[in-house]
């Protein structure tokens, strides 16, 4: 079986899109989506819609839907989130039906799977947290722990950079971003998994921003880490990674 593993999705249809076409030219029959569909950019309703589409669909929840929860009942919470990252949230919360927004965040926080004899995890952040941040040169000690859990393979998100590490036949992934890639602006990451013959294969697809940074220029001029990180203007590590 081939799986296409995405996350932090962000709002990103366009980017989206260019990614589920790139996976029409291979034999998909799964797709994993490891959370934070929402939050940062303006198009929360179409990546659902096309999210629905998937067949064999597996996703969780990221810190992005746990802000939306929060969002919903505290004006001051919600307010904060608005002038710090920007009108994702709150564009969520005004053009997502109820239905959606209650699917949304009763997303679970991790998933465990058994594919092919394969134990699978899924989480955003870490097997710990959704909100624990695993970069490609995280210390080895916290990627050990990552791994000392009970899975051959810990798939996960939240940093918004690619990367995989070995660690006595379990494997620990992050797939990158579909909609705001942090490694290379607007040149979309996800992953391919052949749970026949335990391949990951990385992908990159590159998404036209013009459409994004002007409704961000419109929406909002004065986040100016919406735009940049789209014109690979990012370190790991900035202020502004939720």
């Amino acid at each position: 079986m081939k799986i296409a593993i995405l996350a932090d999705i962000h709002g990103n249809d366009l980017a989206l899109k260019t990614v589920l076409k790139d996976t029409l030219n291979f034999d998909i029959s799964s797709f994993f989506v490891l959370g934070d569909n929402i939050g940062y950019y303006y198009w929360p309703k179409e990546c659902l819609e096309l999210l629905s589409k998937l067949p064999r669909l597996e996703m969780i929840q990221g810190n992005h839907e746990k802000m939306l929860s929060l969002a919903l009942n505290d004006v001051i919470y919600r307010d904060t989130i608005k002038k710090k990252y920007g009108h994702g949230i709150e564009n969520a919360i005004n053009n997502l039906s109820n239905k959606e927004i209650n699917y949304l965040t009763s997303l679970p926080l991790k998933k465990e799977l058994n594919i092919d004899g394969k134990k699978i995890l899924l989480c955003h952040g870490s097997p710990d947290s959704n909100e624990e941040y695993i970069y490609p040169d995280t210390p080895p000690e916290i990627l050990r722990k990552a791994t000392s859990c009970d899975f051959d393979y810990i798939f996960l998100g939240h940093s918004h950079y690619p990367f995989v590490y070995h660690d006595n036949n379990k494997v620990l992934l992050n797939p990158g971003s579909v909609g705001q890639p942090r490694d290379i602006g607007s040149l979309a990451s996800y992953v391919i998994f052949d749970t026949q013959n335990n391949t990951l294969q990385f992908r990159r697809v590159s998404f036209s921003n013009e459409k994004i940074i002007k409704m961000i220029n419109q929406i909002d001029p004065s986040v100016k880490y919406l735009q940049t990180i789209l014109q690979r203007n990012i370190n790991a590590g900035d202020e502004n990674e939720v």
